[in-house]
């Protein structure tokens, strides 16, 4: 029996491939915690048994919006309008000719250009940028939150020790410190999802 299993997993290891793209077909709370990438683990985990360790062909295909042929005509078109703003903005200056690039100085130059690249980047990659970096701002928020509210949760055991509630308090003094700890679990759930 355990000799059949074992034949079983040798078969379903060397067999082993993805059908579609895992991150693509991942539902949200998927994304969040993960998931889609079980498989992945599941296949290193057989393969370490076995005394393998995983191969090239066996590591989750990209999702179709990260492949370099995609990134790259997205920035291709970004950069084309970009060139295209310039020349109109030039165009509309009247100081300067197009063509005559005498008057630009190597700095002039670099400094548009730069402008220009990280403009072509922003209109690329900014809206995921901006995302992970909202993400990030939120995830330090709730950084701080924990020492904040250990602090409130030990103060209110402080208190309830030395008799400063009692039965006249409103029920939100009296059961502060439970309300501040499902806060405070709350916050810690949050963080680890916005890791």
């Amino acid at each position: 029996m355990a000799a059949e299993n074992f034949d079983n997993e040798i078969d379903e290891v060397s067999s082993f491939q993805y059908t579609g793209i895992p991150e693509e077909e991942a539902w949200l709370f998927s994304k969040l915690l993960f998931i889609w990438e079980k498989p992945l683990f599941d296949r290193a985990k057989k393969l370490h048994r076995r005394g393998n360790a995983l191969q090239m062909e066996d590591l989750l295909p990209l999702p179709s919006c990260d492949y370099g042929d995609v990134v790259g005509e997205k920035f291709e078109r970004a950069w084309e309008k970009q060139q295209r703003l310039h020349k109109s903005a030039a165009a509309a200056s009247g100081n300067k000719k197009l063509n005559d690039l005498s008057n630009i100085s190597n700095t002039d130059d670099e400094n548009q250009g730069t402008t220009k690249v990280r403009r072509a980047l922003l209109e690329v990659m900014g809206r995921k940028f901006l995302y992970a970096g909202i993400l990030k701002a939120v995830n330090t928020g709730l950084q701080f939150c924990y020492p904040i509210l250990l602090n409130e949760i030990l103060k209110f055991i402080e208190r309830t020790q030395t008799g400063a509630y009692n039965e006249t308090d409103p029920w939100y003094d009296r059961y502060r410190g439970y309300w501040l700890s499902a806060l405070l679990l709350v916050a810690m759930g949050s963080k680890a999802i916005t890791e």
